[in-house]
């Protein structure tokens, strides 16, 4: 009987040590699935908090843009504010780009000295091609675009003209160039074997681009005239017009 007895004892003792190892592996095994599912709800949360605010957002220079996309194109978007005379943001101005910005920081931006871009105020401003341009799907984008910033944010009446007399007489179109036109600002967009921008007199502007790079060039030169006015807006807090 007290074999009996003690064999009881030690079964007892072994299924109770058993049930706890048992209980011990199964705490073990809750708290991790909470901790995984914790993670896995903050994944969940943080991935599209993450993507929208800083994959999606970025700062270039002193401008801020979201990233778009309207179909299959994306856009890289800032908004732009606007100053009256009084000093008072009375609108915003939407920019909406194709390139990424810091993709085009290649192109080389040379605006002599006095490092600023000046335009002639209340008079036309002329864009003006060459015929040496090579046909790409980009040209016209490029150039409506870029009158669209001019116009819509600078408030400048944009005239196009070409850098060829006889395609100008051809065509019916201003033949226009730094040299006949210092009067007026002037924006050249010429074929080189180099994308660049260049500031050749006080308000004449060559904007070169080899192969199709129309686009990449002329957003360019957009980003810099948005960027100069920025710089000034942080500094000032004064109308947009006074940067021209």
């Amino acid at each position: 009987m007290k074999k009996e007895k003690k064999v009881d004892e030690k079964k007892k003792n072994s299924e109770q040590k058993d049930s706890k190892s048992l209980n011990a592996k199964q705490n073990k095994q809750l708290k991790w699935a909470v901790i995984l599912m914790v993670l896995g709800l903050a994944i969940v949360i943080c991935i599209p908090l993450i993507y929208n605010n800083f994959i999606k957002q970025f700062d270039y220079n002193s401008m801020k843009f979201q990233k778009t996309n309207v179909g299959s194109i994306r856009f890289y978007s800032t908004e732009i504010p606007l100053v009256n005379s009084q000093k008072q943001i009375y609108s915003t101005y939407l920019a909406n780009f194709r390139e990424d910005p810091r993709k085009l920081d290649y192109i080389k931006v040379d605006l002599n000295e006095a490092n600023e871009i000046t335009f002639v105020k209340e008079k036309p401003v002329y864009i003006s091609l060459d015929d040496n341009l090579p046909k790409c799907p980009d040209n016209l984008i490029a150039v409506v675009d870029l009158a669209s910033v001019l116009t819509e944010f600078g408030g400048f009446n944009i005239n196009g003209a070409l850098n060829n007399k006889t395609a100008a007489n051809e065509t019916h179109v201003a033949y226009v160039n730094c040299e006949n036109s210092p009067n007026n600002t002037v924006i050249m967009i010429k074929y080189a074997n180099e994308t660049s921008i260049t500031k050749v007199s006080e308000n004449c502007y060559e904007l070169e681009c080899k192969e199709c790079e129309i686009n990449k060039v002329t957003e360019k030169f957009s980003l810099t005239i948005l960027d100069r006015y920025m710089e000034f807006f942080e500094f000032k807090k004064t109308a947009w017009w006074d940067i021209f």
